[in-house]
């Protein structure tokens, strides 16, 4: 008998390094705030293959660095590293 689960775990491992998608962004110093940070927030909870995303040195205020960490990492299994450090909203208490 086929072990199943076995099998569906190596098929998504496979099928997950073979997709293609946009895997690293940065956008660092380009002076994007709020409005962006929203935006990009409600897209990650739907995209499935970026890992890494670069806001550093942006005007990202503090709720939309606090959405983005809390909501936008927490929806978005993908993500391993953002970085929101040199923008208005962060802190090292964040």
């Amino acid at each position: 008998m086929v072990d199943h689960q076995a099998y569906s775990l190596n098929f998504k491992k496979h099928y997950i390094q073979h997709e293609h998608g946009i895997r690293s962004i940065i956008l660092q110093r380009n002076k994007l705030g709020a409005t962006f940070a929203q935006s990009l927030n409600e897209a990650l909870i739907h995209d499935k293959y970026i890992k890494s995303i670069d806001l550093s040195g942006n005007k990202i205020d503090e709720h939309s660095v606090s959405l983005l960490v809390k909501r936008g990492l927490k929806e978005n299994t993908s993500l391993t590293n953002l970085d929101v450090r040199l923008n208005s909203g962060f802190t090292l208490n964040n």
